[in-house]
């Protein structure tokens, strides 16, 4: 996976160990396309890399691609986000062929924001630790679930539409409500219970996510969802949860939604 990963940043244009250095000291994350091309080698190439950065961190990843990695800020994109979205801001940086999208992420954890995407294949990152996959059992077969919950009013049902189709070109099938016999469960599903139930409520730590760690210290089968990460005031993390219809395509309709955390010790936040 670490060599894929590598590859993958190289062809972009991009030097795989420093982006992740950078990665590492601003806790940000790549997501989009790259991961996914990541879990399914040979079956398309991103043309650029999406960059993750939480809030507080912007002004030091900006720093380090301006000052160490020789890219252009060529502009700030004017994409205005609803209120209630993660996303604050995105900046276009290029330097010769490398192409990146710098996503600023309202909060301090970079990560709550792939959980509003369009849908479930892309529920992913890669930090400089590992390959977070949210939803591995739909993902992995080249399945996704739509995120219906947080696809609001006509701008970002256009938006959606456009990614989906384009994932649709590379192979990937999409389903706009949870399904059993779609989706090929072998074992009995609980609604608000099976992890990939839409409304079932998530969290970062909770079990249920893959995790490929990248460096060496780490063994390679240790996979775990270990996509949080320790501040001075505890383990920060996110909770989420898709909502929409419920798994049958019953009239009930539940709101998803995505919380930044920080747990204490005691495990209150």
């Amino acid at each position: 996976m670490e060599g894929q990963i590598h590859q993958l940043l190289i062809n972009c244009g991009l030097d795989p160990i420093a982006v992740l250095e950078a990665l590492g000291v601003t806790r940000s994350v790549i997501s989009g396309s790259v991961p996914v091309a990541a879990m399914f080698p040979g079956q398309f190439e991103p043309n650029d890399v999406d960059i993750y950065t939480a809030e507080p961190e912007e002004t030091a990843m900006l720093a380090i691609f301006r000052d160490q990695l020789n890219f252009t800020v060529v502009k700030q994109a004017r994409i205005v986000y609803p209120k209630h979205m993660a996303i604050s801001r995105i900046y276009w940086l290029t330097e010769g062929k490398a192409k990146v999208n710098l996503i600023i992420v309202k909060g301090g954890n970079a990560l709550a924001a792939i959980f509003q995407f369009h849908s479930t294949l892309v529920m992913n990152a890669i930090s400089v630790d590992g390959l977070f996959c949210a939803y591995p059992e739909l993902t992995l077969k080249g399945m996704s679930l739509v995120n219906s919950s947080f696809i609001v009013g006509e701008e970002q049902e256009k938006r959606a539409a456009i990614c989906i189709e384009k994932y649709e070109s590379r192979g990937f099938a999409f389903i706009t409500e949870y399904k059993i016999t779609e989706v090929g469960e072998l074992t009995d599903h609980k609604c608000r219970e099976n992890a990939n139930c839409p409304g079932t409520v998530r969290r970062l730590e909770d079990g249920h996510s893959l995790f490929y760690p990248l460096n060496a210290h780490k063994e390679e089968e240790d996979r775990k969802a270990d996509a949080t990460f320790y501040t001075e005031d505890g383990l920060n993390t996110v909770e989420w949860c898709l909502g929409g219809r419920e798994c049958y395509g019953e009239d009930a309709w539940t709101q998803g939604f995505v919380t930044s955390m920080v747990l204490k010790e005691d495990g209150e936040h």
